[in-house]
């Protein structure tokens, strides 16, 4: 079964969504899958594990991209040494 939850803050009468934040194409509904042949904790561990290890991925992969841009302003540097000694 899909829940269709609306994102809007009751209290502020504003979505959770600003038009502001650099992802502006999300829908102020947010889906959520519920398996009804399990219980709702269990539906709720399930979706804390998705998060979690979303989590986990983007960490690796800015850590990753922090090495990457290192590595390529050391070599940008040598490369820059080199050709100024010559």
């Amino acid at each position: 079964m899909t829940l269709l939850l609306d994102a809007v803050n009751e209290e502020e009468g504003q979505s959770d969504f600003s038009v502001d934040e650099k992802f502006t194409n999300f829908d102020p509904v947010m889906r959520v899958e519920v398996d009804l042949h399990i219980s709702a904790q269990m539906n709720i561990k399930k979706y804390f594990e998705i998060k979690k290890k979303s989590y986990e991925k983007e960490v690796k992969t800015k850590n990753a991209a922090d090495v990457a841009v290192r590595e390529a302003e050391a070599n940008a540097l040598k490369e820059i040494t080199k050709h100024r000694q010559t």
